[in-house]
This record gives structure tokens, C-alpha cells and sequence, in this order.
């Protein structure tokens, strides 16, 4: 089943050297008793060293990932949205495989700059009235956290990317597609599948969903710029005129919150069919491979190549 695109989709946007005088004090250093092993250990690490910080990162991602991929019983929304079925059924299973860091370090940085952002927004507005609500439902091995909600009919999603993604994002006023895939998955999870998602017996890391009906006709993306790391910014200044751009393209020269928008979806202006297929399908396909102990086709659908950069199991998935 093609996925498809979001060009026929038109959204709206809205908003918008010491210098020669310097006094040089003289530093008087304390004067501490400090065990021998101890002050041998302060000497050998005395500066921060990048090498073994990132030596640090990979030990720390590669044990996280375990951890995780261990415990894995569901498929979430990014799954749905954006991961290659066979990753999706090789983690459900628990497959070993032979390193669990992440292949990208950076991505690691880039997921504490994304969780702060989210707490940032979460933690200073009361225009929510339900956030970080957690929708597991275990007769179709699924497990998301939605980050917002306003009342039963605004489904909100705090998005944190780079500078060159923000960008196109403003200028064409189009979220980004799996951005808008993983909302629709939450919309078919709250309306389709409420009841087990409120009552349920496993235990969540957050609230349940508060109410007994909801009907999402909106989606509102809250994109938020966290950092310039990516491969199509060489340099400082050129980061420097992606900003200068940003701002044009917002006329916010003197918003101090231009790298923060709103993009708003309204729903009922569009043929959600073919997306809601798309998910549905996907859903059940991970089920039906999992229930009948098969491996995936070769030909599937959802096969997605495109998704091996960050997989972490091509030594052994022959889809490759």
C-alpha cells in the first residue's frame, strides 16, 4: 500500500581577547589536602575530552537501547508513521542483534533537546487540558503517548527539528509526513479504541485518556526549532542567514519566539481515507505476522528502505 504524500493537502499557518587595560589578578589557589589517589585521578581527567565523551554516549545509547528493545511488547505511532515493518516485528520479538547503539550519535543530543522542549511548553501553559496521554492498547500491540489535547476535537503535537526543516515547514505551511501520520494514528486510537485504552489493566508511565468521546477535527503541529545540526549547514554563517531567512519568511524581525509556530489542520477539508488506510493496514499487518509466528514477506508494502540508515538490525534482516 503506497503512503501517501501531503502535496494535494493545502494547511494553514498561523503566527508569526582581553583587552590591553585589563586588570590581570594574580589567582591564589587554595590550599586543599587532597588524598594521592584521588589527586592522580583529578589530574588524569582534568579536561573534558571529547573522544571519551563520545565513547561515553555510544556505551550509554547502546545500554538504553537494550534495555528498551528487551521490553518491547508494542508497536508505538512513530513505528506506524515512519518505521520499516521488519524493524517493527524484529523489536516486538525481542531479536538479538549485535550492537544496540545508535548508529548516529548525535541523535541522542538531539532527543534531550527535544524532551526539554517539550516540558518547556507543557510546563508553561495551561491551555491544555490533558497532556501526555498515554494510549495502549494490547489487542492490537500498540503503545503511544500523545503530548496534547484541548478538549475532545484538538489533537496537539509539540515538534522539535533543525533549521533546514523548519524552514521548508513555514515556507510551504505543510507538515512534515510522518509528523501527520503519527497524529492520525492517535486520532484512530481515540476513536477507535477508547474503551481498552481506558480500561486496560497494564500499567502506563502516564495518565489515561479523561474522557469517554472524542471526535479529533483538528490537528495543530507546535514546531519549535532546537538546534542547526544538520549535514546542509557547513558553517556559522550560513546557519547565521538561515535564521535571517526564517525570520523574513515569518516577518518576525522583532518576535523574540520566530524559531516557535503553529501550523493548524483542519480536517474536515480533506479525504482522510487514503491515510487512515494506510495506518489500519500497517496495524493490522504487524498483527498478522506476529499471531501466525511468520516472518515478512519480501514483497510487503511496508517494507521501507529508506528507513535502514537508522535501523539497527541490517546484519540480519534480508530486506536490507
Amino acid at each position: 500500500m503506497r503512503r501517501r504524500t501531503l502535496s494535494d493537502l493545502n494547511f494553514d499557518f498561523i503566527g508569526e581577547n582581553r583587552s590591553e587595560n585589563q586588570v590581570v589578578h594574580e589567582v591564589v589557589t587554595p590550599q586543599i589536602n587532597i588524598q594521592p589517589d584521588l589527586a592522580a585521578q583529578i589530574e588524569q581527567n582534568r579536561f573534558f575530552d571529547l573522544d571519551v565523551f563520545i565513547q561515553e554516549t555510544y556505551e550509554k545509547s547502546r545500554d538504553k537501547n537494550k534495555d528498551a528493545i528487551e521490553k518491547q511488547m508494542y508497536m508505538t505511532s512513530y513505528d506506524v508513521a515512519s518505521s520499516c515493518i521488519s524493524n517493527i516485528i524484529y523489536k516486538i520479538r525481542n531479536t538479538p542483534i549485535k550492537s544496540y547503539a545508535n548508529k548516529w550519535l548525535p541523535v541522542v543530543l538531539r532527543s534531550y533537546l527535544g524532551n526539554s522542549v517539550h516540558s518547556f511548553i507543557q510546563n508553561n501553559s495551561k491551555q491544555f487540558t490533558e497532556q501526555e496521554v498515554s494510549l495502549k492498547v494490547p489487542s492490537i500491540r500498540f503503545s503511544g503517548r500523545l503530548d496534547c489535547l484541548v478538549n475532545n476535537d484538538v489533537l496537539v503535537e509539540i515538534k522539535s527539528l533543525p533549521y533546514s526543516e523548519y524552514k521548508k515547514i513555514i515556507k510551504n505551511k505543510t507538515p512534515r509526513v510522518n509528523d501527520f501520520y503519527q497524529c492520525l494514528t492517535y486520532k484512530y486510537v481515540l476513536e477507535q479504541h477508547l474503551e481498552e485504552a481506558k480500561n486496560h489493566t497494564e500499567q502506563t508511565r502516564s495518565q489515561k485518556p479523561l474522557l469517554d468521546y472524542y471526535n479529533i477535527r483538528y490537528i495543530q503541529f507546535i514546531y519549535v526549532v532546537h538546534d542547526i545540526m544538520s549535514s546542509d549547514i557547513e558553517s556559522l554563517d550560513e546557519a547565521l542567514a538561515c535564521v535571517k531567512h526564517v525570520k523574513q519568511v515569518l516577518n518576525s524581525k522583532h518576535n523574540t519566539f520566530y524559531f516557535m509556530s503553529n501550523l493548524l489542520i483542519d480536517l474536515k477539508q480533506y479525504d482522510l481515507t487514503p491515510y487512515m488506510n494506510y495506518i489500519t493496514g500497517k496495524i493490522q499487518r504487524v498483527n498478522y505476522y506476529l499471531d501466525n509466528n511468520l516472518d515478512v514477506a519480501k514483497d510487503d508494502e511496508y517494507i521501507d528502505p529508506k528507513a535502514c540508515f537508522f535501523c539497527l538490525y541490517p546484519q540480519i534482516c534480508p530486506h536490507k
